[in-house]
C-alpha cells in the first residue's frame, strides 16, 4: 500500500497531496486539451470595445486585422490579419490566444538558420556539393530527391525541393545542349 504524500501547514493542518501524473502521454493529452480550448476562445470579438490594459481608456477595440512583427536574427517577419485587439488611444495591442498558437507553429517553420554549402567539383554538366547534415534533415533530402533551382541573378537562386525520383538518362544518349 502506497503512502500518500502530505504537507503540514501551520494554518490548515495536514494536507493530502495528489499524485503527480508523470507519464508523457498524460502531458501530451493535457497539451492537446489546452490547445483545443485556446483555439475556441475569443476574448475580443470584432468591433467590441474594452478598457485598455495599458492606458485604461475604453478604446481597446477587437479586430481581425492586427499586425505583429517578430525579429529573427537580421530578419523581420511581419504577420498580418491576426485576431486580437488594438487601443485607438495609445496603440497597445494584444493577440487572441489562438493566434499565439498559429504564430508558434509558423515561427517554428521560419526559424531555419542560413547554411553554407560548398561546391566541391564542377565538370561536364555536373556540380558536386557538400550539404551540412542539419540542412539535409530540415529539407528532408533523400537519395533521388529532385531539387529545382531558379536562378534569380548571378549571385542568388531559389531552391525548391520536390519529392520523387530524378529521371536518369540512358547510357549513350546525348543531351540537346550546345
Amino acid at each position: 500500500m502506497k503512502r500518500k504524500a502530505t504537507l503540514c501547514d501551520p494554518d490548515l493542518g495536514v494536507i493530502e497531496l495528489p499524485e503527480a501524473p508523470a507519464s508523457p502521454e498524460y502531458w501530451n493529452k493535457m497539451r492537446k486539451r489546452i490547445r483545443e480550448r485556446l483555439m475556441r476562445t475569443r476574448l475580443w470579438k470584432e468591433g467590441s470595445r474594452h478598457p485598455c490594459p495599458e492606458c485604461g481608456a475604453r478604446t481597446f477595440i477587437g479586430s481581425d486585422e492586427v499586425t505583429q512583427e517578430f525579429r529573427r536574427g537580421q530578419r523581420i517577419i511581419v504577420m498580418r490579419n491576426l485576431a486580437g485587439a488594438r487601443c485607438a488611444s495609445c496603440g497597445f495591442q494584444m493577440l487572441e490566444p489562438r493566434e499565439h498558437l498559429h504564430i508558434d507553429d509558423e515561427l517554428e517553420i521560419l526559424t531555419a538558420v542560413d547554411h553554407d554549402v560548398g561546391v566541391s567539383r564542377v565538370g561536364r554538366g555536373t556540380l558536386g556539393t557538400y550539404w551540412p547534415k542539419g540542412l539535409q534533415r530540415e529539407l528532408r533530402l533523400r537519395p533521388g530527391t529532385r531539387l529545382r533551382v531558379q536562378v534569380l541573378s548571378p549571385s542568388s537562386a531559389l531552391l525548391e525541393v520536390r519529392p520523387g525520383r530524378m529521371r536518369r538518362r540512358r547510357q549513350g544518349s546525348k543531351s540537346r545542349s550546345g
